[in-house]
């Protein structure tokens, strides 16, 4: 019953790259620097800002701690008005996910305090979670047996109870009478690499299992509709504006909004380390770029989803060079 691409990419796989690209519309520097927390950092004003603009109430609240990459200077340049980390949440009851975050349930009960300042007026409220980020503890929880390898099942605990904290979020919605009323963006900052490629974790892990990333709008004014291409984080800001019955007039070319119908792609995807590798997605086809530092890898990903077979030999050369 929502808007959802065929596959949704990160454009950077780290979490405040991320961050800037979905609540922007624009990439982050590729450093590791964290620039974007750094005063006056984006070239044009985020979301929470354009919906400030507008009268909207804004809010974002992290089960992560407050410090780890700067978050609050990021936050601040996103616009929002409000920010609440891990830090100053009640936490007995709630268990650690991590070695700098709680269970993002702890989010739900400042979420409802927050919900209630906002005296129905419109409101902008981001929920980051944390509990599928390494070293997926998941204090308190019983684990369910999903594959083998330890390290893996702990990470896939982590990512099932994320499913089900984004159902809680609804679900208080649904309690609160906001539910008709509000848009539901649903998206990640990237995904995790366990060796599949021989890469691990997120920041270069350019496969799909480092880019690939949950992405959905939910509307429960609109009909859903499951797209016929790809999309990426840029997207979400064009998406919401539309969503919400404003246009978006700006000197910077945007991505389309999902709603619109036009062509996504081909989409780029960047390792966080500079002149380590990027990929270009051109539909279900996928070329990966290393940089000199090994071979071209292309990929058919309807076919073939876990890129086991590059198809680099027999690929397209002209095809390949324009990409």
């Amino acid at each position: 019953s929502s808007l959802t691409p065929s596959r949704g990419y990160s454009l950077l796989p780290h979490t405040s790259k991320a961050l800037t690209a979905v609540h922007c519309g624009v990439a982050a520097p590729p450093d590791h620097d964290n620039t974007e927390a750094e005063a006056g950092s984006m070239p044009m004003p985020c979301l929470a800002e354009l919906l400030g603009d507008q009268g909207y109430e804004t809010a974002f609240l992290q089960s992560a701690t407050e410090h780890f990459e700067r978050r609050r200077g990021t936050v601040d340049n996103l616009g929002f008005d409000f920010f609440r980390s891990v830090d100053s949440m009640p936490k007995v009851g709630f268990g650690k996910a991590n070695y700098f975050g709680y269970e993002d349930d702890i989010m739900l009960g400042p979420a409802r305090d927050w919900l209630a300042t906002t005296d129905g007026e419109p409101f902008m409220l981001g929920m980051l979670t944390v509990t599928g980020h390494h070293d997926y503890v998941l204090e308190g929880h019983e684990p369910i047996d999903f594959v083998e390898d330890p390290l893996l099942n702990s990470y896939l605990n982590g990512i099932h109870y994320q499913d089900a904290f984004v159902g809680r979020v609804i679900d208080m919605f649904k309690e609160l009478g906001l539910y008709e009323d509000t848009v539901f963006v649903v998206t990640g900052d990237h995904g995790e690499g366990f060796g599949e490629h021989r890469v691990f974790q997120h920041d270069n892990t350019i496969y799909d299992e480092g880019v690939r990333i949950p992405f959905l709008v939910h509307d429960p004014q609109r009909e859903g509709e499951q797209l016929g291409q790809p999309a990426n984080q840029l997207a979400v800001l064009p998406t919401a504006v539309d969503a919400l019955g404003f246009d978006l007039v700006s000197g910077h070319a945007y991505q389309p909004s999902l709603y619109s119908g036009e062509p996504q792609g081909p989409l780029v995807a960047t390792c966080l380390a500079r002149g380590r590798c990027t990929a270009v997605i051109d539909g279900d086809r996928k070329l990966i770029h290393h940089f000199g530092d090994r071979r071209d890898e292309v990929f058919d990903l309807a076919a073939d989803p876990f890129e086991l077979n590059d198809l680099a030999a027999t690929a397209d050369e002209a095809w390949m060079g324009e990409l």
